[in-house]
């Protein structure tokens, strides 16, 4: 037996296969053998195979077949893409036009064929359209002879923006053309839509206009006006409007190229580029049809740029109607037009008249793409009293990144290169030449001289040995210029100290232990973890005008609960207990390397020499110095707790209590040691590079005090 038959494109939903919807390729069709019960879709039933909808051979698309079927019981299921929907089921009274599938489960009802059967009017409808929303469409092509008639042989096209607006002039959607289910371009459509008012409007392609609007039928006409816009459409719930079309016509382009004509020959040869920035002009000739006789109407002027690929040279003019024209090529200064019309090949020879820089008049036609206008410019000898010159400094006010009185100038015998910028883009590339080098001198200064007029590059070769260790460059190097026969001066290059290590030190009382409860308590007790300090004379967190713009660095690790304590702890009683906690952290641009962190212990307190001993363990010496630093970074938490543990004494730790009138380290920049200094090596220590980051960038020391 053989089954068949169609899967349709149901455009406007009614479930019946009309003249002008398509059939669908790429649907999965299955077909089942009924296991007895009569029913599809039971568990009785069993596969027999499946095929996918394809052209039949003669033009036909969404056509599936099974063939050499046994005799037998059975029913087919179709699988539809995603974005369609089954149509009703069983619409009309034609069973050859209708859908016969369930629009629920895709499968139709048993059906009993013998071995001789060919049954091929198992059809299906799929649709987008939903009852409740409505859709719109359909279809951009190529008008090739411009006529608004969408013409056997013109084709669509994709990659056209087509917006939906509503009748309040407000977006609705934006898409663009591609291939419809069968692979033809052009189309588009809008799903899902609220019953109402809308317009369609449609972005033409660069170079191409709009075909005239609503000519002839509706369903082969264009719907846009010269704008792209189209007329009001309403649409009600169930609608699948696919009428609303627009052609596109081809517009006439005019270039294409300006080289510089090396060897003079009037040809275009292998390595010779295009030249930018020449302007040219596009006209009507007048009433005599000639050029350049006073009574031409200019039209548009352009200058010769990079193309999409970035060479050089090329130029062209668009939108024009079609008719007779004629170019106007001005010669920029340095060059001269070149020979005109040489040889017999047109797309390489140049096409101006070197008097005049007029091209012959030419006719344009409709969608004509006329690039083969070229001209050869030829370089004029040049006499060489360009000059270049500049100073290398040491920039002391890097903010501007200028040449300020009084900055000092880096020594003699630095190195500075000079290159010839040939294909004029400010970049040192492989077309480019070096023309010279040169050295400084004792003021730090260099010049080139007897330089031809042109484009040129300065680069200072920052690997000269010369340049002292702590400088580094910090204006732009590969400075472009271009060089006349006036002097360019002040072509100057600044060097920036490099950046120093930096840390920040934040100080807080983080505990307290009273002498009544004897019970250590974390400060503060409500509130903030932390406070910061401000210089407001007379306030609990008063610190003065010499601190930190600001102890909440965003580098800190989870600054919200890691930076605890306060600055004042209120009211203390002779044998209360202080905790105090220097917080640091690494934020210059380099390793702080060996930081020693020395803290006097505050007036009216004694340092207490064993407040770690049962925390550390009991060691055989005094511990009274607390650090915490890591390699991982902190949990979410952000609390920590000292993981270091330090003596008191001169050994192999590293840290140190030095107990009041005895010597402290000079680069302590403690004069007098009145009441005790604590003094930590902590070692180098990497800069922050993000909150937390590296985990070693940061951490604390910790001691404790009794109130006297």
């Amino acid at each position: 037996a053989i089954i068949g038959d169609l899967v349709w494109d149901d455009q406007n939903g009614n479930g019946i296969q009309d003249n002008s919807e398509p059939g669908i390729n790429g649907v999965r069709v299955e077909l089942w053998e009924d296991g007895g019960d009569g029913q599809p879709g039971t568990s009785d039933d069993s596969f027999y195979g499946f095929t996918l909808t394809a052209p039949d051979g003669t033009g036909n698309d969404g056509v599936y077949l099974f063939s050499n079927v046994p005799a037998g019981d059975y029913f087919v299921k179709f699988i539809p893409p995603g974005n369609l929907n089954l149509s009703p089921q069983d619409q009309g009274g034609d069973e050859t036009a209708d859908s016969d599938a369930d629009p629920n489960t895709g499968q139709t009802n048993v059906f009993s064929v013998n071995q001789t059967t060919d049954t091929r009017d198992f059809d299906a409808g799929l649709t987008s359209v939903d009852p409740a929303t409505a859709s719109n469409g359909d279809f951009v092509w190529l008008d090739i002879n411009g006529n608004g008639i969408q013409d056997g042989d013109e084709v669509g096209v994709n990659g056209v923006t087509v917006e939906l607006y509503d009748s309040g002039n407000t977006l609705i959607d934006s898409t663009q053309t591609s291939n419809d289910f069968n692979d033809n371009p052009g189309f588009y459509r809008f799903r899902d839509l609220t019953p109402g008012t809308y317009y369609v409007k449609f972005i033409a392609p660069p170079s191409h206009a709009f075909s005239p609007q609503d000519q002839g039928d509706d369903t082969l006409d264009s719907d846009a006006d010269a704008t792209g816009q189209t007329a009001n459409i309403t649409l009600s719930a169930g609608d699948s409007n696919q009428d609303v079309d627009a052609g596109i016509v081809p517009q006439p382009i005019l270039g294409d190229f300006v080289w510089i004509d090396n060897n003079g020959d009037g040809l275009q040869n292998l390595g010779e580029l295009g030249l930018n920035g020449v302007t040219v002009n596009v006209y009507n000739p007048g009433g005599d049809g000639q050029p350049g006789g006073g009574d031409d109407t200019l039209l548009a002027t352009t200058v010769t740029t990079n193309d999409v690929a970035g060479n050089p040279g090329f130029y062209s003019f668009s939108g024009l109607a079609a008719g007779n024209y004629f170019l106007e090529f001005i010669a920029p200064s340095g060059y001269e037009i070149g020979f005109q019309n040489v040889g017999n090949d047109d797309t390489i020879d140049s096409d101006a008249d070197p008097n005049t820089g007029y091209t012959e008049v030419f006719a344009l036609a409709t969608s004509e793409d006329k690039r083969d206008l070229d001209v050869g410019m030829i370089a004029l000898p040049v006499t060489s009293t360009g000059e270049v010159s500049g100073t290398l400094y040491q920039d002391d006010n890097p903010q501007n990144d200028s040449f300020d009185n009084g900055e000092s100038t880096l020594p003699a015998n630095i190195t500075v290169v000079l290159y010839q910028d040939v294909n004029n883009n400010n970049v040192i590339d492989a077309d480019d030449t070096q023309q010279a080098t040169t050295d400084t001198d004792d003021s730090g200064n260099y010049s080139f001289t007897s330089l031809e007029p042109g484009k040129y590059i300065v680069q200072v070769d920052t690997n000269d040995p010369e340049i002292p260790d702590e400088l580094m460059l910090g204006t732009s190097n590969d400075i472009p210029i271009e060089v006349t026969t006036t002097a360019v001066t002040d072509v100057n290059f600044g060097f920036d100290v490099e950046s120093l290590p930096k840390v920040i030190l934040v100080k807080r009382i983080t505990a307290i232990k009273r002498k009544e409860s004897n019970v250590w308590e974390s400060l503060p007790t409500s509130g903030s973890p932390f406070v910061d300090g401000i210089d407001s004379p007379g306030a609990d967190n008063h610190v003065g005008s010499v601190r930190a713009p600001d102890d909440n660095h965003p580098n800190w690790p989870n600054p919200n609960v890691y930076l605890r304590g306060l600055i004042n702890s209120g009211t203390v009683m002779p044998g209360d207990e202080l905790e105090y906690t220097v917080y640091f952290l690494s934020n210059g641009s380099n390793y702080a390397k060996s930081l020693r962190i020395c803290d006097r212990v505050p007036a009216e307190t004694t340092f207490i020499p064993d407040a770690f001993n049962q925390t550390a363990g009991n060691p055989a010496s005094d511990v009274g110095i607390a650090l915490f630093e890591s390699t991982n970074p902190l949990p979410s938490s952000g609390l920590a707790e000292p993981n270091i543990y330090l003596s008191n004494i001169p050994d192999s730790d590293r840290g140190r209590y030095y107990s009041p009138l005895t010597s402290v380290p000079a680069s302590c920049n403690v004069p007098v040691n009145q009441n005790g200094v604590v003094v930590v090596e902590v070692g180098d220590v990497p800069q922050a590079t993000a909150p937390g980051e590296p985990p070693n960038s940061y951490g604390f020391i910790r001691f404790r005090a009794l109130v006297k």
